[in-house]
């Protein structure tokens, strides 16, 4: 307002001088003097800030820790609507939100026996070993018992880094009871033989091993044929009255080994296995020179 009031005492010294009428003068003056006083106002100190600048929010000065509580607390979980990532702290410029879908994966999903997964009626697991992999559908219609017992086997990675202890050339190989340090792995109560289900020990099927003197002695041990074996068959043979022998009355040699599924893929891997040199020794009976190691037993479907 100071320099306003010099500004207009001025211009009434330069209109008295140049002959301008006092009142024409004085309105002249007037009107000068609020052009000037208007264009002092809008000349802002840098000190002062202007009106727009003191209306706008000034920049978030969020401690980090305040922050990470905000981040927490809102968009992390999921179904939170969060299209994208949260910008870093600090940052000028977000990243574009991104859409976040995913592949689709599938998982075996635990059915409500002990076994796990009820996803067919024939199951199907991958056996991954140091000459290849191969896959074997279990019967679990026809074999019910043996299959959810191998199962539960298979969930509880029992049979990972085992060993092939045993290779009939050209007739069976043998599995899924000892440790690759040769110890028997963990095993379950003995199961019932179902080997009187109709299924036949040919080429490509998977049976459970037992004791031959205990026809329900079965626990993990399987074993793979390579050719037709009819002699691990079950018999039920006849009463001298023509009827069906009982179960129960069916010596252990006749009552068989039962099967319980088949391979599917792969079986050129288990002639591979059937064909390597094996010899004696004071644990097992034709095990392999070479080992032969089960890497992994995985429910694929």
């Amino acid at each position: 307002m100071v320099f306003g009031r010099e500004c207009g005492n001025h211009l009434a010294t330069f209109f008295g001088a140049s002959g301008v009428g006092l009142w024409p003068g004085a309105l002249i003056v007037g009107v000068c003097s609020v052009l000037i006083l208007a264009g002092c106002g809008s000349s802002s100190d840098p000190a002062t800030p202007s009106a727009e600048s003191a209306e706008s929010p000034a920049p978030s000065q969020e401690s980090p820790s305040a922050s990470a509580s905000e981040t927490s607390s809102g968009d992390s979980s999921p179904g939170s609507g969060s299209s994208g990532p949260r910008a870093p702290l600090g940052s000028e410029n977000p990243p574009p939100a991104q859409d976040q879908s995913f592949p689709s994966i599938s998982f075996p999903q635990l059915g409500s026996s002990a076994a796990g997964p009820q996803i067919s009626a024939n199951p199907v697991v991958q056996v991954d070993t140091n000459f290849g992999s191969f896959q074997m559908e279990l019967d679990r219609q026809r074999a019910p018992i043996t299959t959810e017992n191998f199962l539960n086997y298979v969930e509880r990675g029992q049979y990972d880094q085992t060993l092939i202890h045993q290779v009939f050339p050209k007739a069976v190989i043998v599995g899924g009871g000892y440790t690759l340090r040769g110890e028997p792995i963990k095993v379950g109560p003995p199961i019932f033989n179902e080997a009187h289900n109709g299924l036949k020990n040919i080429r490509g099927t998977v049976a459970m091993y037992r004791d031959p003197a205990d026809p329900h002695s079965a626990t993990s041990v399987f074993f793979i044929n390579v050719k037709d074996n009819p002699a691990y068959d079950h018999r039920s043979g006849a009463s001298a009255g023509g009827q069906p022998a009982k179960l129960g009355s069916i010596p252990p040699e006749d009552y068989g080994y039962c099967v319980f599924g088949r391979v599917i893929q792969g079986m050129e891997v288990v002639d591979k296995i059937a064909s390597v040199p094996v010899h004696d020794t004071e644990q097992f009976e034709r095990t392999p020179i070479q080992p032969v190691i089960v890497h992994t037993i995985r429910w694929v479907k």
